[in-house]
């Protein structure tokens, strides 16, 4: 079964390679964020594995609660000592710190708004404490520039992670930052195994038997599809399942829609030329089946059912349809190939001539 990665640098990959013997397996994250996008958890929560998350921004938090019913969610944040912090929000980013110059940079780089809050600190070591934990199968830990205070007041003796990865680059000058935590890892019976680049990664002497799995990056013999990726071959499928399904109604009396799978066709290929970068449907395609709809009503509910599983589609569908049609832009039409531009005036002649007919 093709595994579906949600990590921005294919984290989660490199860990079901080590872990995928391990059922029901339990993993801490130490500056979470958001709990699909990027997530470097979400392969695993869907595979039955539990967690705690530990994120101190209040929006992404309650993202977390809503998505991880049955993890442990945490609303501080981590370091050396227990007591009060102040904490620096970088508003809509996953680039929140305790360090108020790196903050600032980042809001400056990414045009964000930098709030600071009181927060409560907590040590790993007291936050593990209250669960029992006595297996933990990996730990990520990516807290801006905190790495030291999170290791600091982690001591690595009752709970031992199997795997820990760590971020380890400076977002400011792309330097590596390991050698200013490394030492609070490495003489307690863990070794170094892997970079990728943002993490470097280790594994405790005591699971040696991990170390193969990071001999290699991910590659083809992993069977992975990312996220953007799949939802793309859904919105796809599920555009040409309309199509279809509209082709065959039309075939019973109504209308013909010739060569309309050239459209389909032109419309794939762009998104492929794209690197399977766009998310959104081309808007003349959307624009035709609002035509369609409004020439033909009784078309409308069978459209709409197949749209339920994808609401945010179906929203905007609609919104389309509600604002009423119109044209498709030159430019989109200069884009089609020859064979689905004639596909689109002889639809659009199609349209013009059923609601002819039907007025």
């Amino acid at each position: 079964m093709t595994f579906l990665s949600y990590a921005q640098n294919y984290e989660d990959v490199l860990l079901f390679r080590a872990l995928n013997h391990v059922k029901q397996g339990f993993y801490v994250d130490v500056g979470a964020h958001d709990p699909i996008v990027d997530s470097v958890t979400k392969a695993f929560s869907e595979r039955g594995w539990r967690g705690i998350n530990i994120e101190p921004v209040e929006a992404t938090f309650r993202k977390l609660q809503e998505d991880r019913p049955d993890d442990i969610n945490l609303q501080v944040v981590v370091g050396a000592w227990e007591g009060d912090v102040s904490f620096f929000e970088v508003v809509g980013t996953g680039l929140s710190t305790c360090d108020e110059t790196l903050a600032h940079w980042q809001a400056h780089e990414y045009g964000a708004e930098v709030r600071e809050v009181l927060m409560k600190q907590c040590t790993l070591d007291r936050l593990c404490e209250p669960y029992g934990l006595h297996e933990i199968h990996f730990m990520k830990v990516d807290v801006e520039g905190a790495e030291l205070g999170v290791f600091k007041g982690f001591g690595l003796k009752n709970v031992r992670p199997w795997i820990i990865l760590v971020e380890a680059i400076n977002p400011r000058d792309r330097q590596l930052t390991h050698h200013l935590w490394e030492h609070c890892i490495l003489p307690k019976s863990y070794h170094y195994v892997y970079f990728d680049g943002i993490n470097r990664y280790y594994v405790a002497d005591e699971h040696r038997e991990l170390d193969a799995a990071f001999e290699s990056p991910p590659n083809l013999w992993d069977d992975f599809e990312r996220l953007q990726q799949h939802n793309l071959r859904l919105q796809i499928g599920m555009l040409e399942a309309v199509l279809a399904s509209a082709n065959k109604r039309c075939s019973r009396g109504l209308i013909e829609l010739p060569n309309w799978e050239g459209v389909v066709k032109s419309a794939r290929r762009s998104i492929v030329l794209a690197k399977l970068a766009a998310k959104r449907i081309p808007k003349f395609v959307i624009s035709h089946a609002a035509a369609f709809v409004k020439v033909h009503p009784g078309v409308k509910a069978g459209i709409d059912r197949l749209l339920r599983p994808f609401p945010a589609f179906r929203s905007r569908a609609k919104e389309v349809v509600r604002r009423g049609t119109s044209q498709p832009s030159k430019s989109g039409i200069d884009r089609l190939t020859p064979r689905a531009a004639r596909a689109y005036y002889d639809l659009r002649q199609e349209i013009e001539l059923a609601g002819r007919e039907e007025g």
